[in-house]
């Protein structure tokens, strides 16, 4: 899955998130003035959001807010957070690869505090990667009653590089009560094994009743031992409770967006795994999981993987270069998967019916795909949003782009349209009420562009900052927010 490393290196996938914690199992977006606590606007990673003045005639006046300057020490591939307190200046959560977390003044981007985690992991320090050095990569998660940030950094100690999970006060970045939790330490406890150096922490972490949930995967290169992972942590009393991984060696879980809960169960979605083994051991699949990570892939029920998940485990052609997430259609809850093969795959929610027994499997890109979805609903199906870094494979009207809108409904993926753009981030959405005047946004090189929902036309590009914009893109006070090698941009109108 060494791809995907590559990607996060060249600043290309794209996320934004907003959601109030009370609602963070809803499939319904937030109001844009609710604190944004998790990746891509909710637990679901839906993308979805309102901003009930940001219609299709006004989304053409947005432009680069030059009253907001931030800067940062290190390269931000985890997305920024915001949170709205209840008295006092609204900030953004920001952590780096050189593990600096900073709270900033969401208006002005000035520094409210910031903290050190710990030096961050040399490369010098892995068998493998191309991120250096390695802090903290996957998104952090806000819980807002407790007024805590928890994040998981990579730090190099005198006993060697660390997983350690972090929660932080929003309000002073003091270390909060029972924090840190050293990963590796936790599951030798459970009597679990867990390799540090080649293990990778990119995805999202997830907050649920409690729970903390942190997935891992490797490094670029593909290097070592590890194992697809997700580790479970209370949050009351820190410490882990218990951990799910793959039964085969690699099948980590590289997809930006993390888990995905829809209410009910955690979707975990893993790439190649290695060794010549014609039986599966969890690579290439969508696993559903409890919250109590209690593994369950012996009920067929429980996960897929396509037919031919050997030869894509053989050519690192992954089914989880993107998170899988959960899509409401009319009458059936559905999980859409798309995979470095060009493939997405449409799943039964309640019966995910083992090996190869997805509902359609149907060619929508040229490349691959390896950045996160949006989805927003209408009358008669979901409306699915992702960036490939080829093209649509079934672009109507003679199209071509590498922006691709899909209508899923319970039985049936079609391809609505393509568009083109310079850059393969992941697209957000926003809408007036939920559904009215959609607008799909991506961030490309130094800018942004605003899209039609219905139809793919281009609203507006607005150009960026000086340097390339990384993947950390939110939407919240007004404006967008986006991060690149030690700049933090906003975007108002």
């Amino acid at each position: 899955m060494h791809r995907i490393a590559n990607a996060l290196k060249m600043g290309v996938i794209l996320s934004c998130a907003m959601v109030v914690y009370a609602a963070a199992a809803g499939i319904g977006a937030a109001v844009a003035d609710e604190s944004v606590v998790t990746y891509h606007n909710a637990a679901n990673r839906s993308g979805l959001y309102v901003a009930p003045t940001l219609t299709w005639t006004k989304a053409p006046s947005v432009r680069l807010d030059s009253g907001f300057h931030a800067g940062v020490d290190g390269w931000v591939y985890a997305q920024p957070l915001y949170w709205a307190p209840p008295t006092g200046a609204a900030r953004l959560i920001v952590a780096t690869e050189k593990n600096f977390v900073y709270a900033l003044n969401a208006d002005t981007g000035a520094q409210i505090w910031a903290r050190s985690l710990g030096a961050p992991v040399p490369l010098s320090a892995l068998p493998c990667g191309n991120i250096n050095p390695m802090g903290v990569t996957g998104t952090p998660v806000i819980d807002p009653v407790a007024g805590i940030v928890y994040l998981e950094a990579f730090v190099q100690t005198a006993s060697g590089s660390r997983h350690i999970v972090f929660g932080l006060s929003l309000a002073t970045g003091a270390v909060a009560a029972g924090w840190p939790v050293d990963i590796g330490k936790g599951l030798a406890a459970l009597r679990r094994g867990f390799d540090e150096a080649p293990q990778g922490q990119r995805s999202a972490l997830a907050l649920i009743n409690g729970k903390l949930y942190v997935p891992y995967a490797g490094h670029f290169g593909d290097c070592g031992v590890y194992n697809g992972t997700v580790v479970g942590l209370n949050t009351a009393k820190p410490a882990v409770f218990g951990a799910w991984s793959t039964k085969t060696r690699g099948a980590g879980s590289w997809g930006q967006s993390g888990v995905a809960w829809d209410g009910a169960s955690l979707y975990v979605t893993t790439g190649n795994a290695f060794g010549a083994s014609t039986v599966w051991g969890g690579s290439e699949a969508v696993v559903r999981l409890p919250l109590t990570l209690v593994d369950p892939t012996a009920n067929d029920a429980d996960f897929f993987t396509p037919k031919n998940w050997h030869a894509l485990d053989a050519g690192d052609i992954d089914l989880g270069g993107t998170s899988a997430i959960p899509v409401n259609t009319p009458v059936a809850p559905r999980v859409l998967a798309l995979g470095k093969d060009g493939n997405a795959y449409l799943l039964n929610r309640d019966n995910l019916d083992g090996v190869g027994h997805e509902i359609v499997a149907t060619k929508v890109s040229t490349g691959e795909i390896i950045s996160a979805m949006a989805t927003y609903p209408v009358t008669d199906a979901a409306m699915v949003a992702f960036s490939t870094s080829g093209k649509g494979a079934a672009c109507p009207r003679g199209e071509s782009g590498n922006l691709v809108m899909l209508k899923v409904t319970p039985s049936a993926v079609a391809t609505v349209w393509c568009a083109a753009y310079v850059g393969t981030g992941a697209p957000i959405v926003t809408t007036t009420d939920g559904k009215s005047n959609p607008i799909i946004w991506v961030a490309g090189a130094k800018g942004i562009f605003g899209f039609r929902g219905i139809d793919g036309k281009l609203l507006v590009p607005v150009a960026g900052g000086g340097t390339p914009l990384g993947e950390a893109m939110l939407f919240a006070n007004g404006r967008f927010y986006m991060a690149s090698d030690g700049v933090i941009y906003a975007f108002a109108y």
